[in-house]
């Protein structure tokens, strides 16, 4: 959307619902960076699928998308894996990981047919138990842990640790647990990463107990990916960008050629899936917020605003993120050099864009863009509540609300104090 052309729009949208900034929504980025991630993995193997990381942006709208092009949901709570069913994900299509599950709800939703990967062997065998004495099929796979010295990881189980043959066996040996899926992630998303993680899955591979392949339906080579992003980015950063295609001719093609390769096994059924976040949901979110004041201390120009890099992701490692200013008001505008653009809240380290340059007015609106990777999910109830969410519909030339904002009883309504 071109925010220039459509500012007084904008801007009346934020003035009708009362919201001091919004997020904006751009489902159509989203689902093009989806088929550009999925057809540069199909391309060396045409099983591969996605498995969409619902906590890097779990907004409706965004997995709605996954969900009609047949992709799967990777959730780490019951939070999230609700959310799942409530979008319309069946059961059998939602993996779940990560290192803390609700022993209650997951059962419950186990019963239903949901593949649980474990994370160590202590959940394993509460599975297990639960398993065999419910008389109930469980779906389940194995996190993987290759011992990687540059990047360790605390999740997963070791691939040297004898439990996992444990668990190959027991699954075999039981009428009601299914091993279905091999599964790793490792966070850094460094090409050089990939590689490693692939070869020491192949290794892994070779040397297990090919009893693991009985009921094998899916390898995950995890997420871990960069965006597609635009130049202004990729320039601050102090290493290359790999492509989308470069992490799948790395890994899925190794893994792909290690298959074809394996004649004594029938892979004929078996699904490699991604679980990527930050790669599809980065450029589909951008953030709009009002500028309030502009004050010069000590020789630095300080813009304050109606965001905050709480809105953001707050990671002390942040970077500039693009932006775009919408001047109402250019008689009144202030040509600034290195100026800071400040958030809301009164933490002092909430700088949300250092070394500004241009023309600025109170009063104009701001857009950071590329935002949606760890941001709506992440932005906690600190001095303010969260905003609102709009998106603009080509057809009505308007902004649709996606999500109202937050209001008092959204954040304080759970608190007894007030149901006296």
């Amino acid at each position: 959307m071109d925010y220039e052309a459509s500012k007084i729009i904008l801007k009346n949208k934020l003035d009708d619902i009362n919201s001091e900034a919004a997020y904006i929504l751009q489902s159509d980025i989203f689902e093009k960076e989806y088929d550009l991630l999925l057809d540069s993995f199909k391309r060396y193997y045409d099983k591969a699928n996605i498995a969409y990381s619902f906590k890097t942006n779990y907004i409706p709208n965004f997995l709605t998308i996954v969900k009609n092009r047949r992709g799967y949901a990777e959730v780490v709570s019951i939070m999230e894996l609700e959310l799942a069913l409530k979008v319309g994900f069946l059961p059998r299509d939602i993996f779940f990981n990560g290192p803390f599950k609700h022993q209650k709800e997951t059962k419950d939703y186990l019963k239903q047919g949901v593949l649980v990967n474990v994370d160590s062997y202590d959940e394993f065998k509460w599975i297990e138990e639960f398993a065999n004495k419910s008389k109930i099929n469980c779906r389940i796979g194995i996190r993987l842990n290759f011992n990687i010295n540059k990047s360790p990881s605390r999740f997963g189980i070791d691939i040297n640790d004898a439990s996992i043959q444990k668990i190959i066996n027991k699954s075999n040996s039981s009428k009601f647990l299914s091993l279905e899926s091999l599964h790793y992630h490792y966070a850094p998303r460094k090409l050089s990463e990939w590689k490693i993680c692939i070869e020491k899955f192949t290794s892994f591979l070779s040397e297990v107990d090919s009893k693991v392949f009985y009921n094998l339906k899916y390898i995950s080579l995890g997420g871990g990916m960069f965006s597609r992003m635009s130049k202004y980015i990729e320039e601050q950063l102090p290493f290359d960008i790999p492509s989308f295609n470069e992490y799948a001719e790395i890994s899925i093609k190794h893994l792909s050629d290690f298959l074809e390769k394996k004649v004594d096994i029938n892979f004929s059924k078996l699904e490699v899936l991604i679980e990527p976040g930050t790669a599809l949901a980065s450029k589909g979110v951008d953030f709009a917020v009002h500028v309030v004041s502009i004050k010069e201390i000590n020789g630095v120009i300080y813009i304050n605003t109606t965001g905050s890099k709480y809105n953001m992701n707050p990671s002390p490692n942040r970077i500039n993120s693009p932006i775009e200013i919408l001047n109402f008001s250019p008689e009144n505008s202030l040509n600034v050099k290195n100026a800071k653009l400040c958030g809301y809240t009164c933490i002092e380290s909430d700088i949300i864009h250092n070394n500004f340059n241009g023309d600025v007015s109170v009063g104009d609106i701001i857009i950071f863009k590329e935002v949606g990777s760890y941001s709506v999910v992440m932005k906690p109830p600190f001095i303010l509540p969260d905003v609102a969410i709009i998106e603009f519909n080509e057809q009505e030339k308007a902004f649709e609300m996606i999500r109202g904002k937050q209001k008092f009883n959204d954040i304080f309504g759970n608190f007894n104090h007030f149901k006296k």
